[in-house]
């Protein structure tokens, strides 16, 4: 069974973006399988609202990828930089 490590969300902070166009939210959850660490990707798509006032974010399914370069010695710290480094690199 895989199990979530770590989720990460980028991209929705208006003072700290280098493209407006891209406050669109990306979340990456990190998962550990037998295999290694591999990563999904979500983009907020908007939100829902329901009973009580209590509102929900909606996310869409991106992409699941693993690193390639991973080895059997790469720590979760290691991966978050990868996925950081995803994000900075599609996001310039």
């Amino acid at each position: 069974m895989d199990i979530l490590e770590k989720t990460l969300v980028f991209g929705n902070d208006f003072m700290t973006t280098t493209n407006p166009a891209r406050l669109v939210a990306f979340k990456f959850e990190i998962y550990r399988s037998e295999q290694g660490f591999y990563h999904r990707i979500y983009k907020e798509v908007g939100m829902s609202g329901a009973n009580l006032g209590q509102l929900f974010k909606v996310w869409a399914f991106e992409e699941q990828k693993c690193w390639e370069k991973q080895t059997s010695t790469t720590t979760l710290d290691e991966y978050v930089q990868y996925c950081q480094d995803i994000y900075k690199r599609n996001n310039v």
